[in-house]
């Protein structure tokens, strides 16, 4: 299975969790300590914003406030797709902050992880199901793991891995070494 046919999947999961949020959704508490659904929300697309820019997507500007924050979550699922479909643009080749990536790399890389670990952030925080693609996060967690440990928690980015049975499923393993509690 390629990483495109897993992304796409995480995606699917996330816009399914966003599309069905009630009003009163978007003002509960997430793990995400001090944020609320709206903030991780806003947290996803603008992070999409900024790592699109890293692989030929224009400069983010910052969301106004009242900005419709499901449709705006459309547009970047539209940007990704159509590059992912066309076979140069999935090849071409980005420099990023974290090396030379293929723009289908890029995609594996920044975006698996982010939108696995935010759709349990969502999916807890509203009662929804937990459960997460198993690919998604066998990728998620290889990555993260194989990643600079200090990059990835400096300035709150990732809060200190919590503590949970050694003999936890993976997808425990994930999470609680992104700081949550599963």
């Amino acid at each position: 299975m390629s990483t495109t046919e897993v992304y796409q999947r995480v995606i699917a999961r996330f816009t399914e969790l966003i599309e069905g949020l009630e009003p009163e959704d978007w003002a509960a508490s997430t793990p995400c300590e001090g944020w609320t659904v709206r903030d991780l929300v806003r947290h996803v697309v603008e992070r999409d914003e900024r790592v699109a820019a890293t692989v030929g997507g224009p400069t983010p500007e910052p969301l106004p406030e009242g900005t419709d924050l499901v449709g705006r979550w459309h547009e970047r699922v539209r940007w990704w797709a159509d590059r992912l479909a066309d076979p140069e643009q999935r090849a071409a080749v980005h420099s990023t902050p974290l090396g030379e990536f293929t723009f289908e790399q890029a995609a594996a890389r920044f975006m698996i992880g982010e939108l696995t670990v935010h759709t349990w952030d969502l999916a807890r925080a509203t009662g929804r199901s937990e459960g997460l693609d198993p690919e998604a996060v066998r990728i998620a967690y290889a990555n993260m793991r194989a990643a600079d440990e200090g990059l990835l928690r400096r300035s709150g980015n990732m809060a200190p891995p919590t503590q949970i049975p050694a003999n936890s499923d993976e997808q425990s393993q994930f999470l609680a070494f992104t700081g949550r509690a599963p």
